[in-house]
């Protein structure tokens, strides 16, 4: 989830041969490989840590997204109106084709953030002036 790939890819990334290794690029440039573990030391029977444990069983898809926490505010990110606040969703396709010139742009551009939690009049200036 963290990486956005999938469990296939990440295998193969730090998969070489008959060991775990992973990636590092030298202050020459060149890419090295540490290894971590031989496949042929590791025994099925045992168990390694219990660190290790918390952190594979960890369960990320019950946390809250940050537009959860920002739909959850009830507050307008453009005007500031809170309360019983009709909210919606500016999306955008990339970031990087908004060219500062209208405020609500400036905001996105500032948070890097393709989604804007909006009022429905502040959503319907910034269609009406597009």
């Amino acid at each position: 989830m963290k990486h956005k790939s999938s469990v296939a890819k990440i295998k193969n990334l730090y998969k070489a041969g008959h060991s775990w290794d992973v990636p590092y690029q030298c202050k020459n440039g060149a890419t090295q490989r540490m290894m971590i573990v031989l496949f042929k030391n590791l025994q099925k029977e045992k168990v390694y840590s219990k660190d290790y444990d918390l952190i594979r069983y960890h369960n990320y898809y019950n946390t809250r997204t940050t537009l959860d926490k920002r739909l959850n505010a009830s507050k307008c990110e453009l005007c500031g109106k809170t309360g019983n606040v009709s909210l919606e969703i500016h999306h955008i396709n990339k970031v990087k084709n908004l060219k500062e010139h209208r405020d609500w742009e400036k905001v996105m551009i500032a948070r890097k953030w393709k989604t804007l939690v909006v009022c429905k009049e502040c959503h319907l200036k910034i269609h009406h002036s597009s």
